[in-house]
This record gives C-alpha cells, structure tokens and sequence, in this order.
C-alpha cells in the first residue's frame, strides 16, 4: 500500500507540474492518522516525492468533505445531508445551503468493517448482522444530530461510486 501510495503521489506530482501548479497540497485522512506508521510514512513520501503530507483531523475531514459538495452543487436554500464512506472512517454531515449545521467523522469505514467482519473475503448473513450492528452501534450516539428532513443527499468517495455501481 506504501509503494502504491507513493506512486500515485508521484503521478499527481508529474500532472500538477505539467499544469504549472505552483503549489501543492497533500493531506493524509484515517488511514494515516491512525496508521501506527503513519508518522513514518509521511517521511518516507517527503523523501521521495519532496511532497510535505499533511495529516488532518477528523473534524477538518468532515468539513473538507462538505465543502467540496458545496463547491460541486448548487445547494442555496436547501437542506443537505453528505455521507463520506472511507476505508477507515465516515463523515457525516448535514448542512444548510454551503453551511454546515452538524458534522462527525465516526470509526467505521468500508475497510475496517471488511477486515472486522468479513476477514476471509467471505460475505455470510452472519458476518453480515455482524457487520450492520457495529454500524448502528457506532451511529447511535450521533444519530439525534442527523434525524432531520432533508431535501438532497449526496454520497462522497470511491465507496459510494463502487455502491452506485451495483
């Protein structure tokens, strides 16, 4: 995952200099944050890319998420909800117009609850209420935040493109 990571950051690097970007940005989510060599990592990449990762907070993740959609949609007057589905976490955030009203990133994401629930690769019914209780679980202590009417929700990261996908 390092030597892909690193990769890709190199391909973004070559793309951004033949656009003559002057400055870049690099930011680390969950995976890094909480990755035990994540510290590591980051030097490694600055060491071999010279790109500087930055590694955000959680909080910052969710408002990165929301304002990205305010960006991409024309929200004005509207209630919006924006679900983020990581690997390792998931943002959610309601908002009205590009303001956020209420935002959690919680610990579960795609991958997490994969290697948790489903570590052979083999998707049971077991594994599966297993899986879905974890979930509720996690969303209970939030949920009262986010029960609200909305009149658009919108579904960020690969997550959501591999579920529209099915």
């Amino acid at each position: 995952a390092v030597k892909h990571s690193i990769e890709a950051l190199r391909r973004m690097k070559q793309i951004a200099e033949g656009y003559q970007v002057r400055e870049t940005r690099v930011i680390a989510t969950c995976a890094v944050r909480e990755a035990t060599d994540g510290a590591a990592f980051r030097r490694q990449v600055k060491r071999e890319t010279g790109l500087k990762v930055e590694c955000i907070s959680a909080q910052k993740e969710a408002h990165l998420a929301f304002a990205s959609v305010a960006r991409a949609f024309d929200l004005k007057g509207k209630e919006v909800a924006v679900a983020d589905i990581g690997g390792g976490s998931t943002e959610l955030i309601v908002g009205e117009g590009r303001e956020p009203l209420a935002m959690e990133s919680l610990h579960m994401g795609c991958v997490g609850l994969s290697q948790v629930h489903f570590a052979d690769g083999v998707i049971t019914a077991k594994g599966m209420r297993h899986a879905e209780t974890a979930a509720r679980l996690e969303l209970q202590p939030v949920e009262n935040q986010f029960r609200r009417s909305w009149e658009v929700a919108i579904g960020t990261s690969g997550t959501i493109r591999a579920i529209r996908g099915v």
